[in-house]
């Protein structure tokens, strides 16, 4: 079932944005040529479809205050503020990118943790006919890091307590059904906020600082367009249960610096890795995470191929 009326929540950040991209993209084959993306307003895209027999999809984002693709403010925490947007927008799809994904202010304050991790989609779903599919990112921090692999069915260990509550909302969102967990790792790519790990590396090749990285941790860097197109596809596949969709490698934090700097063609980025207690990290980490899928046979293309490729986008301001 392809989602016609879609509400992407957290629609203001990195993977939000990219939903809604993916979202509002019409791709038309044309029985005179190639395939065409259109990608424009909501009601253009759903003309569009309609000229040529497609299924049209409207969007709508949502974010605590308006910004960048989230066009109306709805705060999690307001019960009455999301069953008004339910009520107006009627969604038959939902996917949620909203988090606090600070793993060491969560460490520091489990309390809010709870309420903007956790509360927060229980606020959502119980706005939500059992008939809306929801789609919802998690995290390879789901997982200890002591197993050489990790796939869809392999039991859970969260070390952190941003971890534990991810790991609460994706037993909440499978006990509901009609629902897809997107776990990933390491996302990155054009972002407004610039909070992104990729940042770090271009500040400080740009800035000739050194970057403090900690060591053994590593993870599957992830672009965030692929993830965006996947988890979508899955959701209007009607998939239903944990999909891992990540990136091909593994890797620490410095060997993905070292793969930025040459993907983008930065200049030399000086690196420095220290134990994680010396990096400033508060929160325990899985050490080594691979995650691979038995649900799916969707492929992330290979990383410095991506970052040469995308270069031009990935280091332009994004406004």
């Amino acid at each position: 079932m392809t989602i016609s009326r879609l509400l992407v929540v957290g629609a203001s950040g990195l993977v939000g944005s990219e939903v809604m991209r993916a979202a509002s993209s019409v791709e038309l084959k044309l029985p005179t040529g190639p395939r065409v993306p259109f990608s424009s307003s909501p009601s253009s895209v759903a003309e569009s479809a309609m000229l040529i027999g497609a299924p049209a999809r409207v969007t709508l984002g949502v974010a605590r205050n308006v910004s960048g693709f989230a066009t109306k403010a709805m705060d999690l925490l307001d019960p009455r503020a999301i069953n008004a947007v339910v009520t107006e927008f009627k969604p038959d799809g939902v996917i949620i990118a909203s988090a606090w994904p600070h793993v060491d202010g969560c460490e520091q304050d489990p309390a809010r943790s709870s309420r903007e991790n956790v509360q927060t989609v229980k606020n959502l779903i119980a706005a939500l006919a059992d008939s809306v599919r929801v789609g919802f990112f998690s995290t390879e921090h789901v997982f200890d890091g002591k197993q050489a692999e990790y796939d869809e069915r392999s039991k859970t260990h969260p070390l952190s307590v941003y971890a534990k509550h991810k790991r609460d909302v994706e037993e909440l969102l499978l006990t509901r059904g009609n629902a897809m967990v997107a776990r990933t790792s390491y996302v990155f790519g054009a972002e407004a906020k610039r909070k992104n790990f990729m940042y770090r590396v271009i500040d400080a090749s740009e800035k000739k600082t050194a970057l403090k990285v900690p060591t053994a941790q590593a993870g599957m860097p992830t672009w965030a367009v692929w993830l965006a197109k996947s988890a979508l596809q899955l959701l209007d596949s009607d998939f239903e249960g944990i999909a891992h969709l990540t990136g091909p490698q593994v890797l620490t934090k410095g060997e993905w610096a070292r793969v930025l700097a040459k993907g983008l063609a930065l200049p030399d980025v000086e690196i420095t890795e220290v134990p994680w207690q010396e990096s400033g990290q508060i929160a325990p980490r899985p050490e080594r995470v691979r995650l691979i899928s038995t649900k799916h046979d969707l492929h992330h293309p290979p990383l410095l191929e991506l970052l040469s490729q995308e270069r031009e986008a990935l280091l332009t301001k994004v406004v």
